[in-house]
């Protein structure tokens, strides 16, 4: 019954027009620009704009299921456009800005969209990347033969396009490493719903101010801050770019009460010289996803005075899976990603069925967000969604209490002499070396034990027999690295992970 019901432009739409309609003075979304904001817009002048932009869209002929790709830095034109997308009934394509030519072609040409909108910096790749019939609008200046100012899409408003909760809302690619990227399709429906369980799980209020550093076209930032901002009632802040030098200065001038950042990111601001001021900030919170050591964890929370809450969860979840409860013991030991969120089961696949508390498996989850399919990739589907569960492809165990740990991902393990290693594992352990701020392991092909295991290492350079007496005291001797490279930097993907690709390629380069 409920996905047969048509929704205004979708649920996540018609609660800002309903913002818009209560409070229309109410700020919704704030440009900022080196830490400056350079534009604030009200709830109802986003619905208003989001509604201008959908009558364009019309006028193009898009409408119901098409595609629209959004190439487009965190600001309020990225918001109205999918708003927009949204109030026609088409579904937006969130593309990772710094995809090459071929790359940005492939999204385009993969889900058939009709129409691009791009910032006016990205022209360079638009000649190889734009295909025959696809028209091209630039949120700023238009230069160019073919390309169009965004401004010129706008029309006289219309009303919103019914939309089920089954249909859908938002295409995301995933980043490959050996494989073109897949296209998450994800409905209305898993969109509001698991962006409204963060929005109750944080406790966000209308007098919130979300600080969005974290790119808008990766589901973290989209459903853990954004959309969950717009059904609170609450204020976006966008920024496209994140200092540690400057955050907290920024938090204060702000305002800002709820972040979210990576652990990379969180690691960054900890180098920073401590001051007097860390604390003073009107912070309740700061989340973050992917791994920090205990002491980090601790280091942050005493340092700036607000609890740090880890979330799990997947483009294919839009990030919904577990979270640190609130209202519970807060980690049920370091290193905990969480419980189940309202709504959501988390559990481990064992060879005969699920495993109990404290075996490790594949973390598998169901609840309000998993996605719909893979964009015409049903073989692939069928292998993500299974028996009623998505499976992620992490690797995980479950206390006795329901607490998720993370373990390392199934498909980052490698094999010297038979055995299997999980890289994570190394890393850890790697990085527990004073010397060592950073690590990447990887596995390179040896013919005499299946893989020869290599340590590309940030930090201050040390001797590769200290580092290797260091792992033989806290791992096997087979998971000790066979080789210790030191470089300035590791390659990372634009949401602050480490290409594990780009890495082993480059070993391999090396190597060669």
């Amino acid at each position: 019954m409920e996905a047969n019901f048509f929704w205004p432009g979708g649920p996540t739409f018609r609660s800002v027009a309903n913002h818009a309609a209560r409070s229309p003075k109410r700020q919704c979304l704030v440009d900022v620009e080196d830490g400056t904001a350079v534009r604030a817009l009200s709830y109802g002048e986003v619905a208003a704009a989001a509604l201008e932009l959908a009558a364009g869209l019309a006028r193009e002929g898009v409408g119901r299921g098409d595609r629209v790709v959004l190439r487009l830095a965190n600001s309020s034109d990225f918001v109205v456009a999918m708003l927009g997308c949204w109030a026609a009934g088409a579904v937006a394509v969130p593309t990772i800005r710094q995809y090459a030519a071929e790359e940005l072609r492939f999204a385009i040409e993969d889900c058939g969209a009709r129409l691009l909108i791009f910032d006016d910096q990205d022209l360079a790749v638009l000649g190889p990347a734009l295909p025959p019939g696809v028209v091209a609008f630039a949120a700023g200046p238009a230069r160019g033969e073919g390309v169009r100012e965004l401004a010129e899409l706008r029309a006289e408003a219309v009303s919103p396009v019914g939309v089920r909760e089954g249909d859908d809302a938002l295409i995301f690619y995933t980043s490959g490493t050996t494989s073109r990227p897949k296209g998450v399709v994800l409905t209305h429906g898993a969109v509001a719903k698991t962006s409204l369980i963060n929005a109750d799980g944080w406790r966000l209020r209308g007098d919130d101010r979300s600080y969005v550093v974290l790119p808008l076209f990766h589901c973290n930032a989209m459903f853990m801050q954004l959309v969950p901002a717009l059904l609170a009632g609450a204020t976006a802040l966008l920024a496209d770019r994140y200092s540690a030098s400057a955050y907290l200065d920024q938090v204060r001038a702000h305002g800002v009460t709820l972040a979210n950042l990576t652990a990379g990111a969180i690691r960054s601001l900890l180098a920073q010289p401590e001051s007097a001021e860390d604390r003073e900030h009107g912070l309740r919170m700061l989340t973050f996803g992917l791994p920090l050591r205990a002491e980090e964890i601790e280091r942050a929370e005493a340092r700036l005075g607000v609890p740090l809450l880890m979330a799990y969860g997947l483009t294919e979840s839009a990030a919904g899976g577990t979270r640190t409860p609130l209202h519970l013991d807060p980690r049920s030991g370091w290193q905990s990603m969480g419980v189940a969120q309202p709504g959501w089961e988390v559990a481990i696949a064992a060879a005969d069925g699920f495993a109990a508390a404290g075996e490790v498996g594949e973390i598998l989850l169901r609840g309000p967000g998993v996605m719909d399919r893979y964009w015409e990739q049903p073989e692939m589907t069928a292998e993500a969604l299974r028996d009623g569960w998505l499976h992620s492809g992490d690797l995980g165990k479950l206390d006795e209490s329901g607490y998720l740990f993370f373990h390392s991902r199934e498909k980052d393990m490698l094999k010297p002499r038979g055995e299997n290693v999980a890289a994570s594992e190394i890393e850890q352990v790697l990085e527990e070396h004073p010397a060592v701020v950073e690590a990447g392991v990887v596995g390179v092909f040896d013919p005499h034990h299946e893989e020869r295991i290599v340590a590309v290492v940030v930090g201050e350079r040390t001797a590769a027999d200290e580092l290797e007496r260091h792992c033989l005291r806290r791992l096997a001797s087979f998971k000790v690295p066979a080789e210790f490279v030191w470089v300035e930097q590791l390659p990372k993907t634009s949401i602050g992970k480490v290409n594990k690709g780009e890495l082993k390629s480059a070993v391999e380069a090396r190597a060669a």
